[in-house]
């Protein structure tokens, strides 16, 4: 609802006010009315009253304390008048209590005036860590007009776009109303948006929304103090802000935004100006130096000078960096600038020559290594402190290089950091690579692995106590400079891509204890390889054939090729790096599913990470994955979504996504069906945006899979809570206890489908399940929630098609 009026007159806003109430009755508003503690002087001005009117005209219900902060347990919002009094009110009441309200989805609108207030409270109310880099006061309409308060492009973020178009294009310009400068705190995770700013100033802000990543509530600071009464648009701004974070349209953020934040663009274009540098250099450095390229040929000696020795056998295998330029070589500086003048850029360093040949007799391998560190760190580096922070994540590769070369014995710059793995316990496998292994090569090396060592191998290997749970042995590789090149470029290019994927990650599921992490290194040296063969004997010449011209002589021989460098100690590595595990090659492939046995001898299948096969279709009761016209009814935002397998996954943000089901007031239960017998013992569920899994029941096995018409046979409930609480973007994991799930109840030899024996197996086998999600009332359409994928963990009984169970024998999908 909207009033477009510059000034409204006491007729129109009683008006107005009146259609507000019959439309808002339902939200419960506290408001703080307290002079007990000296936050409140209500004898100063009479802002306060004003706005006590205004929000009992606009219909809310309200509950109103005069002594002391109210209680926030059933209340939507919390109201706090501007502090005119000589105490703020974060040292006088319970933040405790309001961080808490905010914590479980609380909306508290404070009106400012006091900036150091405003911090203090938005500080401790949403728990930030650090200091405000950024947020001080920038002016008042009482000294200066700063101009009509109009609504920022950024406030699209705060609420969903449908919330948005019913907001106030302008608010009215007012005396007491109080401009402070877009904030940016210290925290990671701190969320700050302008809402309305100052025309034409950004840094302006007459209403500003503060969050947290994954927090589910918000303060948002008003500057106008309603000292001069009730305003038409800012009273309906105040009206919108609470029922639509009633009704469920707040947006919650998945990570902080300091990145967007105008005085931080800068620092930003610098630090990647940095990392370009870095990255220049690291390639320019890897050419000079003798991990990356054989020495060049020995000068051809004079006639008159003595052959230089052979080098002893005990001569270290590793050669030498070459040397850095001298400081002559470098380009001359400019001359020192004056104090006025901006200095101009050094000029680039020159490039490199082109490496030389190799050698006969000599190859240029590369070893592929994955190491497996079974907790959340990498070394001593938490992910989730690495968000935000590029600086952090550039030291962190070049740690990993320098800790692999000295366990290795090798040169820094001859480990090659290819990405990063997070594996989930749920199957989810975020990978953060930038690969460049040619696919013929990749799939060649996953067919051909050169031993794939058993546990008690393992055991003997690293000792029982070292934690490494297996080891696969890939062998090596030759590559040429360009491929090599490649390797660099992509090695420069992963601390920009781990930054932004790390940045896309929720906080909260980083700092999760269901996750281990793979870094993916290569290493780059030199082995001895077969000389090409001799020329055959030159056979005899017959008598008077004249010859040719002898050849020039022969070119002088190659120097002695360096000794093979050692095996490589991988107990050495895990020791070194705290490391669990550490394999040779590509990441080991998933052990192939058993063969399927002839058709009617298998009672019992295990699947790990399994998607359903049917669910309800757009026109029809049931559709199967494998029905002919599957593709064609699959739409975005379909229930068909849950049952593709194959399906695109969604970005790691929290909103709304083409490829998975959104619930709304017309569907808020989907029925997932199984092809065969199903016992289950895990469920995964992941929801993208506005979480909201309240139940999952399952439906029976009436000795065929089902028709659609499952109401009948709906059973047991599997799980069953009053609100879903789980965080966007993370996996809702549901267990359901041996006992419950009859996982190990011994399956009779040769029984049947149709009737399924002893009774206790029978009553524990399903033909699929119903989950039932949770909307706010008045919810919008886009609300959802958003579920991108259901997988089960367990095992099918007497199933009539193994093949359909190929895919999900492993955990990845």
């Amino acid at each position: 609802m909207r009033f477009n009026c510059a000034c409204a007159g006491p007729l129109a806003l009683a008006l107005a006010l009146a259609l507000l109430a019959g439309a808002q009755a339902s939200s419960r508003v506290a408001l703080y009315m307290s002079e007990s503690d000296g936050v409140l002087d209500l004898k100063w001005n009479n802002g306060p009253s004003n706005l006590q009117k205004q929000l009992v005209q606009a219909g809310f219900d309200l509950k109103v304390t005069a002594d002391g902060q109210p209680r926030l347990t059933g209340v939507d919002a919390y109201v706090i008048p501007a502090q005119n009094g000589h105490t703020f009110y974060s040292a006088a009441e319970d933040m405790s209590a309001v961080a808490s309200f905010v914590e479980n989805g609380g909306l508290v609108v404070m009106l400012g005036g006091n900036v150091e207030a405003d911090r203090e409270f938005v500080a401790k109310a949403l728990g930030y860590q650090g200091a405000w880099s950024v947020c001080k006061h920038a002016g008042c309409n009482s000294k200066s007009s700063q101009g009509v308060p109009l609504l920022a492009e950024q406030a699209s973020s705060f609420f969903s776009s449908k919330a948005q178009d019913a907001w106030p294009a302008s608010l009215e310009d007012a005396k007491t109303i109080s401009f402070n400068t877009w904030c940016r705190h210290e925290d990671v995770e701190a969320f700050t948006i302008p809402l309305y700013t100052a025309a034409g100033d950004e840094m302006k802000v007459a209403a500003q929304a503060f969050g947290k990543a994954g927090v589910s509530g918000a303060v948002v600071v008003l500057g106008y103090s309603w000292k001069e009464g009730a305003k038409a648009r800012w009273g309906e701004l105040l009206e919108k802000l609470v029922s639509d974070f009633a009704a469920g349209a707040y947006v919650v953020p998945a990570q902080g935004n300091a990145d967007e934040h105008p005085e931080a663009v800068d620092s930003v274009l610098e630090s990647a100006a940095d990392v370009a540098d870095e990255a220049a250099e690291v390639v320019r450095r890897f050419l000079q130096s003798a991990a990356g390229t054989y020495p060049s040929p020995a000068p051809t000696p004079s006639p008159s000078s003595s052959p230089s020795p052979s080098p002893s056998p005990s001569s270290s295998p590793s050669p030498s960096p070459s040397p850095s330029p001298s400081p002559s070589a470098s380009p001359s500086p400019s001359p020192s600038p004056s104090p006025t003048a901006i200095p101009s850029p050094s000029p680039p360093s020159p490039l490199p020559p082109s490496p030389p040949p190799l050698p006969p007799g000599i190859a240029k391998v590369v070893e592929d290594f994955v190491v497996t560190y079974q907790n959340q760190t990498i070394g001593d580096q938490d992910p989730a402190d690495l968000q935000k922070n590029q600086t952090a994540i550039n030291s962190l590769v070049d740690d990993i290089q320098n800790t692999y070369a000295k366990a290795l014995g090798v040169n820094a710059t001859a480990i090659v950091v290819r990405g990063f793995l997070f594996v989930y316990r749920n199957g989810t496998v975020i990978t953060i690579t930038v690969d460049t292994t040619p696919a013929k090569r990749r799939r060649m090396a996953l067919e051909n692995v050169a031993k794939v060592y058993d546990r008690s191998e393992v055991a003997d290997m690293f000792g029982s106590g070292s934690g490494v749970t297996g080891l696969i042995h890939e062998g090596s590789y030759a590559a040429n400079e360009d491929e090599i090149m490649e390797m660099l470029d992509a090695e420069a290019a992963l601390p920009a891509l781990l930054y932004r994927k790390l940045n896309e990650m929720s906080r909260r599921d980083l700092q999760q204890d269901d996750y281990y992490i793979q870094v993916l290194v290569s290493i780059v040296q030199f082995i001895e390889v077969a000389l090409p063969p001799s020329p055959p004997p030159q056979p005899p010449v017959p008598t008077g054939t004249v010859l040719p011209p002898s050849p020039p002589p022969t070119p002088p021989s190659p120097p002695p090729r360096p000794p093979r460098p050692p095996p490589v100690n991988l107990n050495a590595i895990a020791d070194a790096i705290g490391a669990d595990q550490v394999e040779r090659g590509f990441p080991p492939p998933s052990p192939p599913p058993p063969r399927p046995p002839s058709p009617g001898k298998v009672d019992t299948i295990n699947f790990l990470n399994m998607t359903a096969y049917g669910t309800v279709g757009p026109n029809k009761p049931l559709v199967w994955f494998n029905d002919p016209n599957f593709a064609a009814l699959d739409a975005a935002l379909s229930p068909l979504n849950l049952i593709n397998p194959y399906k695109t996954s969604c970005p790691l943000k929290c909103e709304g996504c083409p490829y998975s089901w959104r619930a709304n007031d017309s569907m808020v239960t989907v029925p997932l069906f199984f092809k065969d017998a199903t016992q289950i013992s895990r469920i995964f569920i992941k929801q993208v945006r506005n979480s909201g899994v309240v139940k999952v029941q399952a439906i029976k096995w009436t000795g065929s899979p089902s028709d659609g018409n499952y109401v009948p046979q709906l059973g047991r409930v599997l799980y069953n809570v009053s609100k879903d609480t789980t965080k966007c973007q993370s996996v809702l994991s549901i267990r359901i206890g041996p006992v419950k799930s009859g996982i190990n109840i011994k399956v009779p030899a040769a029984g049947s489908a149709a009737n399924i024996q002893p009774k206790r197996l029978r009553d524990r086998v399903y033909a699929g399940v119903l989950i039932t999600m949770q909307r706010p009332p008045n919810a919008g359409l886009n609300y959802g929630p958003f579920v991108e994928y259901v997988r089960f963990q367990g095992r099918a009984v007497y199933p009539a098609d193994v093949s359909i169970y190929t895919p999900f024998g492993r955990k990845k999908l």
